[in-house]
């Protein structure tokens, strides 16, 4: 592949999922500010799903610098969820939560990619080179669904 080739030019945006650990959310959007190259090329959207305001303070208190987007709390909606599965409501509830973010980044924002964080995950100061330098791979091999970061093992240098 030609050098050109593998930095993506076209937004990403980092969507990161919060509910309700205000400093938590406070701390990991500082950082993706800090880090990021540049507002248009990675704009941040955090989504909250649950009804704390200290979440919502946080957030708003970036001003343009971040999206925020508030979905119906989760413990207040109508999720059917099959009698014989009843203890996996946090996990319909989450996923409920991902299906409306991704809705609004694909179908409402018309992206064609997305960074997902969750609010209380540490980043390198290499997050977004790493993204845009690797998001090529998803148009060349269409076996690849994503390119991941994550990692279990991490520590503090």
């Amino acid at each position: 592949v030609a050098p050109d080739l593998k930095f993506w030019k076209d937004p990403i945006p980092v969507l990161v999922f919060s509910c309700n650990r205000a400093m938590a959310v406070r701390d990991h959007v500082q950082k993706l500010i800090k880090y990021r190259p540049s507002q248009e090329r990675f704009p941040i959207i955090v989504s909250q799903d649950c009804d704390n305001e200290d979440v919502k303070k946080e957030v708003m208190a970036f001003g343009d610098k971040v999206q925020y987007i508030k979905h119906l709390a989760g413990d207040k909606t109508n999720i059917t969820i099959p009698p014989n599965h009843r203890q996996y409501i946090a996990y319909y509830r989450i996923a409920r939560h991902y299906k409306l973010a991704l809705d609004h980044v694909f179908v409402d924002r018309g992206y064609t990619s997305v960074i997902i964080t969750e609010d209380d995950l540490d980043i390198s100061p290499d997050f977004f080179s790493y993204f845009s330098n690797t998001r090529y791979l998803l148009e060349n091999d269409p076996k690849l669904w994503c390119v991941t970061a994550w990692n279990d093992n991490g520590k503090v240098p």
